[in-house]
C-alpha cells in the first residue's frame, strides 16, 4: 500500500459470520465486483495479459537478440524495446481503421505482451537452450563413445598381457 497511489482502502469481508480462517467465496466476489476490481483485472488481462520489468525482458531474453550494437544499449528500456520490436513483428496485427498494433507496449519501468507474445518468446528461448546444449554435449558424448571404443578393443590385449605379468613377476620374485 506505501509503493500505491490509492485514493482509498477497500477493505473486503471473507465471511458474514467474522470467524477467522472461514471464506465464502462468493461473498468475496460480490464484494470485489462492487468495487470495481474484477472489472478492472478483466479490462487489464484482455489488452495487456503479461507485463515484465524491462529488466526482466533483457534478462531472460537477451540472447534472442543478435544484432546488438557494439558499443550497448544506453539503457534497460532501449534494448528491451528492441528485443521485442525484433522478436514480436509477425504478431503485429492491423485495426479495421488501418492503424498497426503491436504484440507488445512499453510502459516506464515495464513491458505490456499481448497474449501469445510470451508463450512465442519462450519457445524462441527454449531452442536456442537446445542447441547451447548440443554444443555443450557433443565433446562430452564424443569423450564416452571413444573411452568405450578403446576399451573394447583393448579387452582382448588385457586378456592375454595377464598371464606375461605374472610370469614376469614370477621371474623377478625368483632373483631376489
Amino acid at each position: 500500500l506505501n509503493e500505491t497511489q490509492s485514493r482509498y482502502v477497500r477493505c473486503v469481508k471473507p465471511n458474514t459470520q467474522k470467524r477467522k480462517l472461514v471464506m465464502e467465496h462468493i461473498t468475496t466476489m460480490e464484494q470485489l465486483r462492487c468495487a470495481g476490481v474484477v472489472a478492472a483485472v478483466l479490462i487489464s488481462r484482455s489488452a495487456y495479459p503479461s507485463k515484465l520489468f524491462h529488466a526482466e525482458v533483457v534478462e531472460r531474453y537477451g540472447m534472442l537478440n543478435e544484432g546488438k550494437p557494439k558499443d550497448g544499449y544506453p539503457d534497460a528500456k532501449a534494448e528491451c524495446e528492441d528485443i521485442c520490436k525484433k522478436m514480436l513483428k509477425h504478431m503485429e496485427t492491423t485495426t479495421k481503421a488501418g492503424k498497426v498494433q503491436s504484440g507488445f507496449a512499453m510502459g516506464k519501468t515495464r513491458a505490456y505482451f499481448r497474449s501469445g507474445c510470451l508463450e512465442y518468446l519462450e519457445s524462441e528461448r527454449s531452442k536456442i537452450w537446445d542447441k547451447w546444449a548440443v554444443k555443450i554435449q557433443r565433446p562430452a558424448r564424443g569423450f564416452i563413445v571413444r573411452r568405450r571404443i578403446m576399451r573394447e578393443k583393448y579387452a582382448k590385449f588385457a586378456e592375454a598381457v595377464i598371464p606375461v605379468q605374472s610370469l614376469f613377476r614370477l621371474v623377478l620374485a625368483k632373483k631376489r
